[in-house]
């Protein structure tokens, strides 16, 4: 639903201008290899491209441009081979998981159960228990 911008350096915008008209807008821009949401910017519209990309090569000289998934925050814990119940996670005053909604004091609320349908329920726990599964005796180790 994306791929990765290129090195930081010339051609960049226009390499995500590109990717972007292609997928479509929202889209979201972040550094490849970084986690807890640093870098990341929900895009809306072609003017907002450039400070995006800038802000996510800050972080890393690989960034990613991928189409926008509206829809709930959700969390499925695995312990041993069985999964947990699904926690909604419902940032406070942002506009998406951010950084802060994850780590300060009142960033978020945790829902259990999760507001989400029993179909989406089965179909996230089936996601989620993939590399559990994949990792008991005789199985490889499987990615998703």
């Amino acid at each position: 639903m994306g791929g990765r911008v290129g090195r930081k350096g010339e051609g960049d915008l226009k390499v995500a201008s590109i990717r972007a008209r292609r997928l479509g807008y929202p889209l979201v821009v972040k550094p490849a290899r970084q986690g807890s949401a640093l870098g990341i910017s929900i895009v809306r519209r072609p003017g907002d491209l450039a400070a995006a990309l800038r802000k996510a090569f800050r972080l890393d000289s690989d960034v990613l441009v991928e189409k926008f998934a509206k829809g709930p925050e959700i969390t499925v814990g695995i312990l041993g081979l069985q999964d947990l119940p699904l926690i909604e996670i419902v940032p406070t005053g942002r506009s998406f998981y951010d950084f802060h909604a994850k780590y300060a004091p009142g960033g978020s609320r945790h829902l259990l159960p999760a507001r989400i349908s029993e179909r989406a329920a089965r179909r996230a726990k089936e996601l989620a228990g993939r590399p559990a599964a994949s990792s008991a005796p005789g199985r490889s180790p499987a990615w998703i």
